[in-house]
């Protein structure tokens, strides 16, 4: 069977301080037949020049700043691999990610993803993976329930992005959860991971997608989790088990929003995953009282006792 090209694609925007390592750790994977390509994104740094540097050795581009879906998009547009390898700027491949994804393929159904794991770039900020980051496999209902591999975690084929439309422009973060939440609900797919390191991950300060906790990370989460209904219906994927996780995903989703005073988004929501469930309290309340309370008084009398309590 023919190697596949593999196209590795890598948005970059004032990247100066990590750029050029990235880059070297695309080039020197134990797999040969690939090309780099990086897309910068209006950068105002030397980003522009380090990938001068380069020559011929990688494709890449520059142009106005779009955003990461936009630059990862157009990385994806003028790349020609049958496979295609996201990677961030700030992060890097070891040598083998390409090679031992392959690999694992031979292993695999048409319907599964190849991933690999994750380690920490050594002697970087103290961070805690989140957990869904670091599973073994990623089905439709742990994707609904929980989340998704990291941005460069899977091996994609170039059909199923461009099926999809590649990534969803305008996310502030989420992005790789809302892309393969798509690609789960269009194709029916999961990931499964080899189990073996192949990204390294490098925190950066003030990361909206890493530090989990802000009301822009709760808003961009639940923007996701409707748009999944909204396709689950449209496709005819939304099986009653479906619908049911999914509710309590936005119930939970919900309450943080509540929580950090987004008032009204959050009502916006839990009418939503009322909707879609008659069921959503009992999985979006870890408590079988509080869940049987919203039943009763209503969610937002629950979440105003919730955070009375909490006080």
């Amino acid at each position: 069977m023919p190697q596949p090209l593999v196209s590795i694609v890598i948005p970059c925007y004032n990247a100066v301080a990590w750029l050029e390592e990235t880059v070297d750790s695309a080039l020197q994977q134990t797999y040969s037949k690939l090309e780099v390509v990086v897309v910068d994104d209006g950068s105002t740094d030397d980003s522009v020049r380090i990938l001068e540097s380069y020559g011929e050795r990688i494709v890449w581009e520059t142009g106005p700043n779009r955003g990461g879906c936009e630059a990862r998009n157009r990385g994806l547009e003028i790349s020609s691999g049958e496979r295609i390898q996201f990677l961030d700027a700030d992060d890097l491949l070891l040598p083998n990610c390409v090679a031992d994804k392959l690999a694992f393929c031979d292993s695999l159904t048409p319907s599964e993803v190849p991933c690999c794991a994750l380690e920490k770039v050594e002697n970087g900020a103290n961070f805690e993976f989140p957990p869904w980051w670091i599973q073994d496999a990623w089905d439709m209902e742990y994707l609904l329930s929980v989340g998704s591999p990291q941005t460069a975690a899977p091996l994609h084929t170039r059909e199923s992005l461009l099926q999809v439309g590649g990534f969803r422009a305008g996310l502030p973060c989420a992005q790789e959860y809302d892309l393969h939440l798509r690609l789960a609900i269009a194709h029916d797919i999961q990931f499964k991971s080899h189990r073996k390191p192949g990204v390294a991950i490098r925190p950066t300060e003030g990361s909206v997608s890493r530090s989990g906790s802000s009301t822009k990370m709760h808003l961009a989460f639940a923007d996701v989790l409707a748009n999944a209904a909204r396709l689950m219906s449209e496709l005819g994927k939304g099986t009653q088990k479906r619908k049911n996780i999914l509710a309590g995903t936005l119930i939970r989703v919900s309450r943080k929003l509540y929580r950090c005073g987004a008032i009204e988004d959050a009502m916006r929501y839990k009418n939503l995953a009322r909707s879609l469930s008659s069921h959503c309290y009992k999985s979006g309340y870890r408590s079988p009282i509080m869940a049987g309370l919203a039943n009763t008084i209503g969610f937002s009398a629950t979440e105003r006792l919730v955070n009375f309590l909490r006080r």
